[in-house]
This record gives C-alpha cells, sequence and structure tokens, in this order.
C-alpha cells in the first residue's frame, strides 16, 4: 500500500538505517549536520565554483519539482510546461560530470536524473487522479532509481559512499512524496516545512556531490586529515 516513510536522519552508513522518527516530520530545524568541507583544510575559487553549481541544480530541482506537483492539483494546463522546465535540469549536471568525468560518464548520469524525473511524473499523476496501484508502481519504480544512482555514483568516485549516497536520496524522496499529500490535501502548513526540509535536504545532497568531486579533483581520495576550518588556498 501506498505509505511514504515518515523523515529520519541520515544515519551513519557502518550503522544501517534507524527507525523513523514520527516526532521530526513537522520540524524544519532538526536536521544531520553536513557539509562539503570535511578534512579538507582550505579550498580553491574553482572549487567553491563546483559547490555553488551542484548548490545551485539541486535547489533547482527542489523548486521545480514542488512546482509540478501543485499545479497537477491545481491546474492542469500548466503541467507540460513546468514538466519541460523540470526535465531541462539534468542537463546541467550533464555539463559538470562532462567536465570532470568525460562524456561517457555524463551520459550516463544524464540518463539515470532524466528517468528519475519520468518516474517522478507518472506518480504525481497517478497521486492527482486517485489511481492508487498506479502510485504503488511508481514508488517502487522511483526508490529503485534512487538505488541506481547512489549504484552508479560510487563507481565514479571511491570518495562516495553507496550508504550514505542512498540514505540522502531516499529521504529526499520520502519527503517528496509527503509534500505531494501536503499539497493534494491542502495541508498547507505541513507543505511549508515540508519545503523547507526539502531545500535543505537538497543542499545535503548537493554538497556530498560537490566534496566527492572536490576530493577527486585534489587527490585526497580516502586521505583522512585532521579536520581545520576551511579557508580559501
Amino acid at each position: 500500500m501506498f505509505n511514504p516513510n515518515r523523515y529520519k536522519q541520515i544515519p551513519n552508513p557502518d550503522r544501517g538505517s534507524p527507525e523513523p522518527n514520527q516526532n521530526q516530520n513537522m520540524d524544519p530545524n532538526i536536521n544531520p549536520a553536513f557539509g562539503p568541507f570535511d578534512n579538507i583544510n582550505c579550498i580553491t575559487f574553482s572549487q567553491v565554483n563546483v559547490v555553488n553549481e551542484m548548490r545551485y541544480l539541486w535547489l533547482q530541482m527542489v523548486i521545480w519539482s514542488r512546482a509540478y506537483i501543485t499545479n497537477s492539483a491545481a491546474r492542469q494546463g500548466a503541467v507540460p510546461a513546468f514538466y519541460e522546465r523540470l526535465y531541462s535540469i539534468p542537463q546541467g549536471f550533464y555539463n559538470y560530470m562532462n567536465t570532470f568525468f568525460g562524456q561517457a560518464i555524463a551520459e550516463q548520469l544524464i540518463n539515470l536524473l532524466s528517468q528519475h524525473i519520468i518516474i517522478f511524473a507518472d506518480l504525481i499523476n497517478a497521486l492527482s487522479v486517485g489511481d492508487q496501484l498506479r502510485a504503488n508502481i511508481g514508488q517502487s519504480a522511483w526508490y529503485g532509481n534512487s538505488s541506481s544512482i547512489a549504484t552508479f555514483l560510487i563507481q565514479i568516485n571511491n570518495t562516495w559512499n553507496y550508504g550514505q549516497w542512498l540514505n540522502l536520496l531516499n529521504r529526499y524522496l520520502d519527503m517528496f512524496l509527503d509534500e505531494a499529500i501536503a499539497v493534494m490535501s491542502a495541508d498547507y502548513r505541513s507543505e511549508i516545512a515540508i519545503y523547507d526540509r526539502l531545500q535543505y535536504q537538497s543542499l545535503l545532497i548537493a554538497d556530498y556531490m560537490s566534496r566527492g568531486i572536490i576530493y577527486d579533483l585534489s587527490g585526497n581520495s580516502g586521505n583522512k586529515q585532521e579536520t581545520k576550518r576551511p579557508g580559501f588556498c
């Protein structure tokens, strides 16, 4: 039965996933500490650009996905335009991944992210018309796509961890499913609280992606240095 999980803290991958905490779902201030600069003593301006671009792209995913949800519930005529805008975002990831990892890897990532959006749109459409079976199938496919993205990313960069990626992405999906339900049930306070958390979650994902790229480029893979306050190199 379609029943999205409640929010949960991102666990330590070595300890596995914690049980969902029902008391966390409405507090946008409860979030795990996380950032792109762990064990990095200084960063260059080009690395700052990586961080900024990843944050921009993941925030765009949240902004336009939410716009798709709200218009699916209220303005069906606007849905194609919002879908087109949402579907254009993976091109930004392609441009960056092509620069750092090459065309073949960039094409695989854009395909996975495009599939993420296709499944998301079909799932939201199913929810908007009350098609429970189609929603259940879509939910399963969406989480399967999340696992595929996590698997792909750890194969191209050994500074990333599968458990961490999967928890980051699945928590993101959990929130979006709850956001869709809040919008469609006109639960406006919940919708606002979830949207706040979604924006923060997108920054966690972006920062983890940035950190992997920065570590890979700086040759610090697996090097556990003493943590210091980061500054510019």
